[in-house]
């Protein structure tokens, strides 16, 4: 049995950040997951979009023989199929004796890939490939939406992105890019490192069956609504910094504006 994973992902450190991946299978079947990361740099959501696939791998205990890795990041690419081995020879050292980047991702990488046979395949980005224009768009997507639908504390939740019948996992990973986070020595535990496959176990997703059907009993994500909460959040925040201007009268005719505007567009 083979495997072909199709996967990407963007962000900003300081912004919002996420990677998808489509999972298929010899016979067609896919899985497609997101993995929301918070603030996090563009590499960081690369990587993890590609860990999605091996994380559906390992938590539905599916075998296969190779896996056909298709994505428009080569530093994932080359990373996980060559620079990674003189990684671990030379104790996560670069080879100008630096500390490995992204070294905790690495390493739950060769967590969840363990007896996998990678055949990385690199695609220009942005130039039609369907797959790869797909995980983008779910990875642009969960940037946009996908903070304020944890807001209730959920691990993971079914969507249905762009109501097409394609169903998505969305999983938050704020916390496990936090804990594996570090340009320098790192000893994550096997429980961080193995994190995406277990929270995939936690949620019950055994294989493609998850994924099937045309979304229909997934409520609609109403986009306005995350919309205007996420653009309130930043108003509020804006507001409260104004507060900290020395000149005072400025201040509060600043606050008073955003409040007007928080109250014209309901974003409270």
């Amino acid at each position: 049995m083979s495997l072909t994973f199709f996967s990407d992902g963007g962000g900003i450190r300081d912004a919002q950040a996420a990677g998808a991946c489509i999972i298929e299978n010899e016979a067609g079947e896919r899985a497609r997951l997101i993995a929301y990361l918070g603030g996090a740099t563009n590499n960081e959501a690369e990587i993890t979009a590609g860990l999605l696939g091996f994380a559906f791998v390992r938590a539905t205990g599916l075998l296969p023989e190779q896996v056909r890795w298709v994505a428009d990041s080569e530093y994932a690419l080359k990373s996980a199929t060559g620079y990674i081995f003189g990684w671990q020879k030379n104790g996560w050292k670069t080879a100008a004796k630096k500390p490995v980047k992204n070294q905790g991702l690495w390493r739950s990488f060769l967590s969840l890939s363990k007896g996998v046979k990678i055949v990385p395949e690199h695609v220009r980005g942005h130039t039609g490939h369907e797959e790869n224009e797909a995980v983008d768009s779910a990875s642009t997507w969960a940037q946009k939406y996908a903070e304020e639908l944890f807001e209730d504390g959920a691990a993971g939740k079914f969507v249905e992105p762009f109501h097409d019948g394609d169903v998505w996992l969305l999983l938050d990973a704020r916390k496990y890019i936090e804990a594996l986070r570090s340009d320098g020595e790192i000893n994550p535990s096997n429980e961080e490192l193995l994190f995406l496959s277990d929270a995939l176990e936690e949620l019950g997703v055994s294989g493609f069956a998850e994924f099937a059907g045309d979304g229909s009993s997934i409520a609609p994500v109403d986009k306005d609504a995350l919309t205007k909460k996420r653009i309130g959040k930043k108003l509020k925040d804006v507001a409260k910094e104004a507060s900290t201007l020395s000149d005072g009268e400025n201040s509060k005719t600043l606050r008073a504006a955003i409040k007007q505007l928080i109250k014209d567009f309901e974003l409270s």
